[in-house]
């Protein structure tokens, strides 16, 4: 997902048609169903190991990646919510695509974009480290 705008076939943005917008913006919720429910996971995960570690360093640890991906979740919904938004945004602009302002709603829809790689990238940081943390957890059994 790095080359989100790759997505409308090589055009960027400002020239992609409104349909080629409304898929690629599809494809963002879909994305975002995806980690919305891959948090959760991670959450429970997180939940489960942090109740059998009795080392103090280690459950900090635990604890602080749980709240980054209480943080990432929220982000996610908001996102969530953005993205449907701007969904519907799309959908008028198809039925009357000259009474609103083009470039202005691209702005914003190129804002979203990075919006969502920024996401992208904590994410998949955070990913890492909960299952790097539970890793260790299984191999070390002095943490428990």
């Amino acid at each position: 997902m790095n080359g989100l705008v790759k997505k409308s076939k090589g055009k960027t943005i400002y020239e992609a048609y409104w349909q080629e917008l409304y898929l690629l913006t599809e494809n963002w919720k879909s994305d975002l169903l995806f980690y919305q429910e891959d948090l959760y996971f991670s959450h429970n995960l997180i939940n489960k190991y942090n109740k059998w570690i009795s080392k103090k360093i280690i459950k900090n640890e635990f604890q602080e990646i749980e709240y980054t991906v209480f943080e990432l979740l929220r982000n996610c919904n908001q996102l969530i919510d953005k993205t449907n938004q701007h969904l519907s945004k799309i959908s008028n602009n198809i039925s009357t695509p000259y009474l609103n302002d083009s470039y202005s709603f691209r702005n914003i829809h190129d804002q979203m974009e990075f919006e969502m790689a920024e996401f992208i990238r904590t994410f998949r940081t955070s990913r890492l480290k909960v299952f790097s943390m539970t890793d260790e957890v299984m191999k070390n059994k002095e943490y428990v």
